[in-house]
């Protein structure tokens, strides 16, 4: 049997012209999307002002279910004066989670203490939104706790940004 001979690509050309831009998304820079006519957006901006909140004796269980229902993935751990202590996200359940050793007790038995980061990384509302971004991305978090003069007045997450882009 005679096979066809294998094709050859063409050869490469330089592209005199650069590539085009889809007409509905011009370039826009990372200020473009953080600043509000020329003017910088701040954390207070754009932060959740009612984020799920706990105490370090909450049951794994009981997070769980106000996580759900309150459709979030974090949980700001408060102490007795109100000061944020650690935080909880969904990756820290996904790590505890072990199918053949935790039974429904275990997350009745547990504790948020447990697994919660202690001491967040924390922002105030009136840091520049550019601030904040960097910090997400260098620190590797999805969120940041946002407190004034020592009370929390919100959260920041990767999912305010994804709404913000879809706004403008």
């Amino acid at each position: 049997m005679v096979y066809p001979a294998p094709c050859k690509p063409a050869p490469c050309r330089p592209r005199a012209d650069p590539p085009r831009q889809w007409a509905g998304a011009p370039h826009l820079t990372a200020n473009d999307y953080l600043s509000n006519e020329n003017k910088p957006m701040l954390v207070r901006d754009l932060m959740t002002t009612d984020p799920v909140t706990v105490t370090p004796d909450t049951s794994l269980a009981d997070g769980l279910q106000r996580m759900a229902a309150s459709r979030v993935r974090h949980l700001l751990v408060l102490g007795s004066d109100g000061d944020v202590i650690g935080i909880v996200s969904d990756r820290d359940l996904a790590l505890f989670y072990d199918p053949q050793g935790i039974t429904p007790d275990t997350w009745q038995q547990v504790n948020v203490s447990r697994l919660m980061t202690s001491r967040p990384v924390t922002i105030g509302s009136a840091a520049p939104l550019a601030d904040a971004a960097r910090t997400l991305l260098e620190s590797g978090f999805s969120a940041l706790p946002v407190v004034d003069n020592g009370q929390l007045v919100g959260i920041l997450t990767e999912r305010d940004f994804v709404k913000h882009a879809l706004k403008g």
